[in-house]
């Protein structure tokens, strides 16, 4: 404020002086009064005095009015101009990115050949999530590892040599010395010896023939079905054999069912000739006559001579 008092001071025009046409007047008007009386001279003294300084003190505020004016507005256009104005507003212009050039494939290169893949540029632009929107991570549990399958033990010729000299025992004290009791008690020794034997299905046959010839079907049967039987050619005869066990308890569903499996595989021979004899045998028990006439006949078609000839033609007989 006091700088622009100063200026305002500054720029104010000095009093004017009185032009010549005032003083004259001023002369003529004091000789005039010299002849009044002293109290009329003073008061016109002072009227004109007053007169002569009030149209100094007018004439000087008029001109200090105009500077102040002049000033003023000069300040104001000073402070607009440091006014920032606003800058216009540039608007971007996206271009459309270019089309997708088109790579011709060189004429050397054959069907088949791989062609080099064009570096791939990804531009991926990632918001930074809040903080209220962000959660605490959770770590996902770590799966326990698979363990590690059982590595395959390898039979040493040593061990593959004592269990089949051992299970020979028992197949000597079967077949040669037809001793059941014997054959079972050197299978039994085999078992403990070798659990889990190479030869576990050759000893789970003779221990079934075993005790077939000790006259304990039942048990042998029980036997049977605890073994695991596949398409191998002995999983075959172990089956037919178990089908004739069941067909003997009177399970002939069973049975039947271990017959289909035998003749699905086997076309001909001593286990195809049993395993349609049976089936024929369990469909005459369960009453079944049009099934058992069909593989009556396709038995007598089939092994004309076989070891159940005599039986099948009476079966046919009985059914015609």
């Amino acid at each position: 404020m006091e700088r622009m008092a100063q200026r305002l001071l500054g720029h104010m025009a000095p009093a004017l002086a009185l032009t010549p046409a005032s003083r004259m007047r001023v002369a003529v008007a004091l000789r005039a009064a010299q002849h009044r009386s002293g109290s009329r001279w003073r008061g016109l003294r002072f009227g004109v005095a007053w007169w002569a300084l009030a149209s100094v003190g007018v004439t000087s505020f008029a001109v200090g009015a105009t500077a102040v004016h002049r000033v003023w507005q000069a300040h104001t256009d000073g402070a607009l101009a440091l006014v920032p104005q606003p800058t216009p507003v540039r608007r971007r212009v996206v271009q459309a990115p270019p089309p997708p050039e088109v790579v011709a494939i060189p004429a050397e290169i054959h069907m088949g050949q791989a062609l080099p893949e064009p570096p791939l540029e990804v531009t991926v632009s990632v918001a930074a999530p809040r903080r209220s929107a962000v959660r605490p991570s959770v770590r996902a549990p770590e799966t326990a590892a698979a363990p590690p399958p059982a590595p395959a033990v390898a039979v040493s010729p040593s061990a593959l040599l004592e269990e089949s000299q051992r299970l020979e025992v028992a197949l000597r004290h079967l077949r040669q010395g037809r001793d059941g009791e014997k054959a079972l008690a050197a299978l039994d020794d085999y078992g403990r010896r070798f659990p889990h034997g190479a030869l576990g299905q050759e000893a789970a046959r003779a221990r079934v023939e075993a005790l077939l010839s000790l006259g304990r079907s039942h048990e042998a049967l029980q036997r049977l079905e605890s073994v695991h039987l596949g398409p191998a050619q002995k999983d075959l005869e172990l089956q037919v054999l178990r089908g004739e066990l069941r067909g003997k308890a009177r399970r002939c569903k069973e049975a039947m069912q271990d017959f289909s499996v035998v003749l699905a595989r086997v076309r001909g021979g001593p286990m195809a000739e049993r395993a349609l004899f049976g089936r024929a045998s369990c469909h005459l028990a369960t009453q079944d006559h049009a099934a058992a006439r069909d593989d009556l006949r396709a038995y007598s078609q089939r092994f004309p001579k076989g070891r159940f000839a005599s039986e099948v033609a009476r079966g046919l007989a009985a059914l015609e």
